[in-house]
C-alpha cells in the first residue's frame, strides 16, 4: 500500500509541489498607485517573490486585509482605518 501511494505521488508535477504562491497586494483606484507598482514588483522579483495586484475600493481593501485575503495594501494610510470600524 505504501508503494502505491508513493507511486501515485510521483506523478504530481514538481512545479505544483514547489510553486510558491504570489503575494496578493490590493491597491486603490488612484492615478498615482500604478506608478509604484513596477517598483514594488521588481523589488520583490529580485527576492524571488511574485506579486499580483488587485484593485479595490478602500473599505473592501481593509476588509480583505483583515480577513487575510490579501497580503498587503498599496496606499493604506492611518486615517483610512477610521472607515473600517
Amino acid at each position: 500500500m505504501k508503494f502505491n501511494v508513493l507511486f501515485l505521488l510521483s506523478f504530481i508535477p514538481l512545479s505544483l509541489v514547489r510553486a510558491e504562491p504570489a503575494l496578493l497586494v490590493s491597491y486603490p483606484d488612484h492615478p498615482v498607485a500604478p506608478l509604484f507598482m513596477p517598483v514594488i514588483k521588481q523589488s520583490y522579483q529580485e527576492l524571488g517573490i511574485e506579486i499580483m495586484f488587485v484593485k479595490a475600493p478602500l473599505v473592501r481593501r481593509l476588509v480583505m486585509l483583515n480577513k487575510g485575503q490579501v497580503d498587503a495594501d498599496l496606499g493604506a494610510i492611518g486615517t483610512a482605518f477610521s472607515h473600517a470600524e
